[in-house]
């Protein structure tokens, strides 16, 4: 059999810079630290964590140290030596090194300690989460199509959940290709006893195994020994360990341990834990592998915009202009209390050039993929005509697709009906929408009025025409709060118990957002938030002329009491800080904002040279957005555990939930805006951006329905239906 590596790529953020490479942006000496549980001799799992080191101290030029430590003692007073010295950071190798360092995070404050795993997090204190599970999949899914006994044994060290979830999905990967396959696991209890695996693993062989994985560090060896001696295949792990007895291990799961150790030193140098990283992860080069540690990346997009430079495959998309669209009743309705409407965008104008919608090249995608929405039982493409098609053929349920007009094969019924294949032509008809007017019997106490909730259930809104009772009383939720309490077969984890206790009352309750609750409001005292401007929500990509009319740049905006008490004016440069970064920008007074609120608008602040803009675009220059501001994870609570920024149970929303304070720029400080990055330069082909846009000038005099288009753009499309209401002269 062929051998293989398998390598968990991790997408990893590590600088941008011509030459791709890592390199701090200090010229102090950093001092880094590395605690492993086992010996750096092992070949595997702590010998890689030695590697990371000493790239480290060759690639960042860092003053580095080692220790070995084997008792939970020994992880704390290891931890606490690096911060005494004034280390500024420290790697424990392994989920066993989170307590440690949650205990030293708290005595040094100055020094960033990291763990192998694990899911501990504080202000100074994160784990590495790597992903060798996809991996030991692969490994299981090899082991069962070779087995000749359907039987694989796994070895462990000591039995972490880190090691245990490889283990699980190794079992999940062989049950993949043979549900019947056997998996039967051993853990010695420690990585070092080099016999004890040997023996673990000739008892799993003498039990009929006839693939073997370690996760046992030093003592994989006696894995491979034993293996050796009975000619049975196996796996390495963690390293790549082909070498280490290569008649017998068939493939290693492999983890790139160093190029982590050293983005997270070059990161913990710079603090620059921002929206920048992930431009510096685009670019990241691994110069040991020879590739980029984001190996492929494809992007569609119909105009240049700030993902295309970092793109191996750029899908050119439509506009908006090009292609057929649907304003769907399930998606974002156009309706309004008295009545229910919905609508289609057709192609305004055709296309001039090689490109397709994006909704058409994923239904051929699937089509290929043979996805079962997509293909009809003899397997041929279901929506052939692409997403005009889908949006006409397409049923979520009998009767009911993403369109309620016209529907049935006489177009006379609405909401629910067979599909028609004049659908769309009976919405150009009528402008292209469609619309129920509610009666009059129907518009008031919907909840319970016996008029309206059968429409509703005809329209496939409801799935019987029943009360809505809205209790404020809860149920569910009071069975949860028992459950924390300790009653019931079902309980939570222990770590969530008080949060379920607090917020899982059966009453109405209020309480502070989740980030608010995890940092000192005082400091904060401001809340910030951000909207997308409504002309931009059909009309997203390039900031075109029309666009540019209407937003080329945006301030911050502030209470005018509040802006007083700070002693701001129109067009002040300030500093807007959130607990995880900081940023520049100028604001504008208005009476229209909550004295304890900020806002601003989003999606206009572009990267210079992004949709063609030019360099000193106020876009770039003026423009700007928090999300800078926002990080990942909230800030950890008093368990060590963070909660992503979105959290689905309370609705915790980033762009909403954000606390700032304002601080006045310095006279040195004011002109640009903070975090600014260099230009993107756009390919050749595109061409120079025209000094004047100017749209709409072949229109002038013209009205009626003679034209459907913008001779600027691309050639004008075949008019309407005749039938189409008039809309006069164009502005």
């Amino acid at each position: 059999m062929k051998r293989v590596s398998f390598f968990i790529l991790l997408a990893l953020a590590c600088g941008h810079h011509e030459d791709r490479r890592l390199k701090p942006a200090a010229t102090q000496v950093m001092k880094v630290g590395l605690l492993t549980p086992g010996s750096v001799n092992d070949n595997g799992w702590n010998a890689i964590a030695y590697e990371g080191l000493q790239r480290i101290h060759r690639e960042l030029g860092a003053e580095v140290s080692h220790q070995e430590t084997k008792t939970p003692a020994e992880f704390e007073e290891g931890f606490r030596s690096y911060g005494a010295k004034g280390f500024d950071l420290a790697f424990g190798h392994g989920f066993e090194f989170q307590d440690a360092a949650l205990k030293a995070g708290k005595q040094y404050p100055n020094t960033i300690f990291i763990t192998t795993s694990g899911s501990s997090v504080a202000p100074n204190v994160s784990p590495m989460v790597f992903q060798l599970e996809q991996a030991t999949y692969l490994l299981g899914v090899i082991a069962a199509r070779e087995s000749k006994t359907g039987k694989a044994g796994l070895v462990g060290g000591i039995n972490l959940p880190s090691i245990a979830s490889t283990f699980l999905a190794f079992k999940a990967g062989a049950q993949s290709v043979n549900p019947k396959f056997e998996v039967k696991e051993i853990y010695t209890g420690n990585f070092d006893d080099v016999g004890a695996a040997k023996l673990a693993t000739l008892s799993l062989i003498n039990a009929g195994c006839d693939f073997i994985m370690h996760q046992a560090n030093e003592a994989g060896r006696g894995v491979f020994q034993a293996s050796q001696e009975r000619h049975v295949r196996c796996f390495g792990s963690n390293k790549n360990q082909n070498d280490m007895a290569p008649d017998v291990i068939v493939a290693s799961a492999v983890l790139d341990v160093p190029g982590a150790f050293l983005y997270m030193a070059n990161l913990g140098w710079n603090s620059s834990m921002n929206t920048g990283q992930v431009l510096e992860m685009l670019g990241d080069w691994n110069s040991a592998a020879g590739s980029y540690r984001i190996p492929h990346i494809i992007y569609s997009d119909a105009f240049f915009s700030e993902m295309v430079p970092y793109a191996d495959l750029v899908l050119p998309d439509t506009t908006y202009l090009e292609r057929w669209d649907c304003i769907s009743l399930h998606d974002r309705p156009i309706s309004d209390a008295n009545g229910a409407a919905d609508g289609i965008r057709q192609p305004v104008l055709a296309l001039d050039r090689d490109v397709r919608p994006f909704q058409d090249v994923l239904i051929d995608i699937g089509t290929r993929l043979e996805l079962p929405g997509l293909v009809t039982p003899e397997g041929k493409p279901r929506y052939p005509g692409g997403f005009v098609d889908y949006m006409v053929n397409h049923e979520r349920k009998p009767g009911f697709g993403l369109l309620a007009g016209w529907r049935g094969a006489e177009g006379d019924r609405s909401g629910k009906g067979a599909p028609n294949p004049q659908q769309i032509e009976r919405y150009r008809e009528n402008d292209c929408f469609w619309r129920h007017e509610l009666a009059d019997n129907q518009k008031y106490y919907k909840h319970a009025n016996r008029h309206y909730l059968d429409w509703a259930a005809s329209m496939g809104f409801l799935d019987r025409s029943e009360q809505i009772i809205l209790q404020i009383y809860s149920e569910p939720l009071q069975r949860f709060r028992l459950a924390a309490h300790g009653f019931g077969p079902m309980q939570p984890p222990p770590r969530h118990r008080e949060r379920i206790l607090g917020f899982f009352d059966p009453l109405p309750i209020w309480y502070a957002p989740l980030e608010e609750g995890a940092i000192r409001a005082i400091n904060f005292p401001l809340h910030a938030i951000t909207q997308r401007p409504m002309s931009q929500y059909h009309s997203w990509g390039a900031p075109n002329a029309w666009l540019r009319q209407i937003h080329t740049r945006n301030w911050l905006y502030v209470n005018s009491r509040t802006g007083q008490l700070l002693n701001l004016e129109d067009d002040d440069w300030v500093w807007m800080i959130s607990h995880h970064s900081r940023m520049k920008l100028q604001v504008r007074l208005m009476e229209g904002v909550n004295p304890d609120t900020v806002w601003t608008w989003n999606a206009i602040g572009r990267r210079a040279g992004a949709a063609n803009l030019s360099p000193d675009a106020p876009e770039a220059k003026r423009g700007f957005i928090i999300n800078h501001l926002i990080a990942d994870h909230l800030p950890a609570g008093r368990d060590g555990h963070a909660h992503p920024n979105a959290d689905p149970v309370t609705g915790q929303a980033a762009w909403y939930d954000l606390r700032v304070r304002l601080e006045k720029a310095a006279p040195d400080e004011v002109g640009e805006i903070v975090p600014a990055f260099e230009p993107l330069v756009p390919p050749p082909s595109i061409g120079s951006a025209p000094g004047l846009l100017r749209y709409g000038a072949a229109f002038r005099g013209r009205s009626g329905d003679d034209y459907a288009g913008n001779n600027a753009a691309g050639p004008i499309v075949p008019a309407a239906p005749k039938r189409r209401r008039r809309r006069g002269t164009p502005a």
